[in-house]
This record gives C-alpha cells, sequence and structure tokens, in this order.
C-alpha cells in the first residue's frame, strides 16, 4: 500500500531509525532507551525485538545491537556484542518454527 507507515518503538525506547526495507515489506532499523540499542524487524505490523528472536542453541550469547539492511529473503545483516565484549558484524538467517 502506498502512503507513510509510522512504526512504532519497542516499549521503553525514545528513538529509532529504519535501515532496511525488502519487498515483503518487512523493514528493519534500531532504536535505543537513552544508554541501550535494540535491533528490531517490523513486519505484518508488528515491531519485535530482534535479540529477543534469536535462536541461542547455536552457542551464540552476546547480544545484537543495530539491524542495518534485510533482503528480499528476510535475511538480515548488522552489529552484534559477543560475550566478551568485543563488536562483531552478524547474518541473521530466519528459520521455521
Amino acid at each position: 500500500a502506498a502512503g507513510w507507515k509510522w512504526i512504532d518503538f519497542l516499549p521503553g525506547d525514545v528513538a529509532a531509525i529504519a535501515t532496511g526495507v525488502n519487498l515483503r515489506g518487512q523493514v528493519v532499523g534500531y532504536s535505543n532507551d537513552g544508554a541501550v540499542f535494540h535491533p528490531w524487524i517490523w513486519q505484518n505490523g508488528q515491531v519485535a525485538n530482534l535479540d529477543g528472536l534469536v535462536d541461542r542453541s547455536n552457542g551464540f550469547d552476546g547480544t545484537l545491537n543495530l539491524a542495518d539492511d534485510i533482503n528480499d529473503f528476510g535475511v538480515i545483516t548488522g552489529r552484534a556484542t559477543a560475550a566478551d565484549g568485543s563488536r562483531i558484524a552478524f547474518v541473521a538467517t530466519p528459520i521455521a518454527h
């Protein structure tokens, strides 16, 4: 649909930016609560914190910080913080639930 789409902030956040959109209409970006960044995805009219959607069974115990882009397959790229505090890039591939 044409026109503006207003995306709600994640609860408690005070600022946000959208950084990527795909042909499915999925939008990614990041927001912050004044101290901490939170990566998010907006799809089907709902916004969700990407860090809460991570399948941690692969051993990743860090934190996703920024979502930079999303392709037409739903693959998301961004920045994370590893458990040791180092900054790392991530590629998040959707899985079936």
